[in-house]
């Protein structure tokens, strides 16, 4: 029985090593590495909505140049000009704005700085990147205890 608490002892030795002071003067916390994979997967989440964000707004930009040229010739599809920017533009404002959210959300998370942030980038990577989203609001919450 006592082979059993020695092993336990030395798992709570193990998990008080990784304890490190605060500079602010604050008792010591427990860090782990949630904070920064959690981090990591708010900013892939956050370049991937920036990256889908300039491919439709290039695709706004496209469909409004191939309508204009073809309006030249018919004057009915003059009309419908402006139908591409208009339908994907409001759409790559939105995927932009959720993108730099993931982004300085992620970078909160790595800092470990302002959970709120943490969280709101987190689960604005859930709307930029559903799969990477998911795993990255679990992180984060399961880390609370690490932010300043």
């Amino acid at each position: 029985m006592e082979n059993m608490n020695s092993g336990h002892n030395e798992l709570r030795d193990a998990r008080d090593a990784e304890t490190v002071p605060s500079p602010e003067g604050r008792p010591a916390s427990t860090t782990t590495s949630k904070t920064a994979i959690a981090g990591v997967l708010d900013i892939i989440a956050g370049v991937m909505s920036l990256i889908g964000s300039c491919v439709l707004l290039l695709l706004g930009v496209i469909g409004t140049g191939a309508i204009s040229t073809a309006g030249v010739h018919d004057p009915e599809a003059a009309r419908f000009a402006y139908l591409p920017i208009a339908m994907f533009g409001p759409l790559a404002l939105l995927c932009l704005v959720i993108g730099l959210l993931a982004i300085i959300g992620g970078i909160a998370a790595i800092r470990q700085r302002r959970f709120w942030l943490a969280l709101v980038g987190s689960i604005a990577a859930l709307f930029a990147f559903f799969p990477v989203g998911i795993p990255a609001i679990v992180l984060t919450v399961m880390a609370e205890r690490e932010f300043q």
